[in-house]
C-alpha cells in the first residue's frame, strides 16, 4: 500500500534528520527547517522501528541527513538498523564530508549505498569563506576514501551562490568526471522568494540549465523526485534541483521528512508545527504512529503553487 496526499502525490521516500549539530557554519544553511532548541534524539532502535512501519506503506528509499550526521557516533548502528528492515532498497547519506575519511568504512560495512557530499567550492579560500572552516582537504580525502572502498554511488552537491562559486561550474564538472561522481546543482532556498539572502546570492538557474543542456547527450526526468532534469554529459551526469517559486518541483515531491527529535515534517519550508510521534513509537503504540503518519500525509501540500 502506497500512501498518497491530497494532491495525489505518492509517499515513496523518507528523509531522516539524525541530529541538528554541525561542524561547519555555512551562511545559507536552512538547518532542515529547525533550530537547536530541540535536544531529543531518536535512537538507532527508534529509527529502525519507524522504518519498519514506513516500509509497510511502500517506502523503500531512506536518506539520512542532519545537521551533520557524521557527528553521531552511532551512525553505523542507525544504518545497520535500517539495513535490517526487509524491503529497503536504498540507504543514502547527505554529509559535508569533513569526517568521511575516518568514518566511511564502518558506514559502508553497515550497509550504506550512496553518499551525497556538499562541496561548495574546490578553491580553498572560497570554501572557507562559505563554510567558515578551512576543511577542503579533509573533504577531498573523504571523497577519495569513499571511492577507494567501493561506495556504490557518490554525488557532489553544490548550492550555487552568486559572486562566490558560480564561476567554478566547469571546474566542478571536470573534477566529478575525473573521479566518477555525479553532480547535483542546487538552487539557493528561502521561505521568502524576495529575501535579502536570495537577492544577494541567488543565481539565474535558467542560464545554468541552458549551459548544461547545450553539452548534454541526453536528458532524463526523475518523475518520482520533483521532476528534476538529469543531463548526461557523457562522462558525468548533472542533476538540477530548481525549487524556488517552482510549482512543478513541488507538485512532484514524494518525500516526507522526519526530524531528529521524532516528528513528521510535511515540507522543508512549511511553517506548520511538526507532528510528534516519538512517545507512541517508544511505547509500542504502532497504530498511534500510523495515525500520526496519516495525519502528516493529509497535511502535505505544495509550498509553491501556480499563481
Amino acid at each position: 500500500m502506497i500512501l498518497r496526499d491530497p494532491y495525489d502525490r505518492p509517499l515513496l521516500n523518507l528523509r531522516i534528520s539524525v541530529n541538528h549539530k554541525c561542524n561547519l557554519r555555512c551562511f545559507f544553511c536552512h538547518a532542515e527547517g529547525y533550530h537547536d532548541e530541540e535536544k531529543e534524539l531518536m535512537t538507532p532502535e527508534d529509527i529502525g522501528s519507524l522504518v519498519e512501519i514506513l516500509r509497510e506503506f511502500g517506502v523503500r528509499s531512506i536518506k539520512l541527513t542532519g545537521g551533520e550526521p557524521l557527528l553521531r557516533e552511532d551512525l553505523s548502528e542507525i544504518i545497520a538498523q535500517i539495513r535490517g528492515v526487509n524491503g529497503i532498497k536504498d540507504i543514502g547519506l547527505t554529509t559535508n564530508g569533513t569526517l568521511l575519511d575516518e568514518r566511511v568504512q564502518g558506514l559502508i560495512e553497515a550497509g550504506l549505498d550512496r553518499i551525497n557530499i556538499n562541496l561548495p567550492s574546490l578553491r580553498r579560500e572560497v570554501y572557507q569563506s562559505i563554510t567558515g572552516v578551512d576543511a577542503l582537504e579533509k573533504v577531498l580525502k573523504g571523497i577519495e576514501k569513499s571511492l577507494s572502498l567501493g561506495i556504490k554511488k557518490l554525488k557532489i552537491n553544490r548550492v550555487m551562490l552568486r559572486g562566490l562559486n558560480e564561476g567554478e561550474l566547469d571546474l566542478l564538472i571536470e573534477f566529478a568526471a575525473s573521479i566518477g561522481a555525479d553532480v547535483q546543482l542546487i538552487e539557493l532556498q528561502d521561505k521568502d522568494p524576495n529575501s535579502p539572502l536570495l537577492r544577494k546570492y541567488s543565481v539565474n538557474f535558467q542560464e545554468i540549465e541552458e549551459n548544461i543542456k547545450e553539452r548534454a547527450f541526453s536528458i532524463k526526468i526523475r518523475q518520482n523526485m520533483h521532476n528534476r532534469p538529469v543531463y548526461d554529459l557523457g562522462d558525468v551526469k548533472v542533476e538540477l534541483v530548481r525549487s524556488m517559486s517552482n510549482p512543478d518541483f513541488c507538485y512532484h515531491c514524494t518525500k516526507i521528512r522526519v526530524t531528529h527529535f521524532g516528528a513528521f515534517k510535511t515540507c522543508l519550508l512549511s511553517n506548520k508545527p511538526p507532528i510528534r510521534f516519538l512517545k507512541e513509537l517508544r511505547t509500542g503504540n504502532r497504530e498511534g504512529v500510523i495515525n500520526l503518519l496519516l495525519k502528516a500525509v493529509s497535511e502535505r501540500e505544495p509550498y509553491f503553487k501556480p499563481s
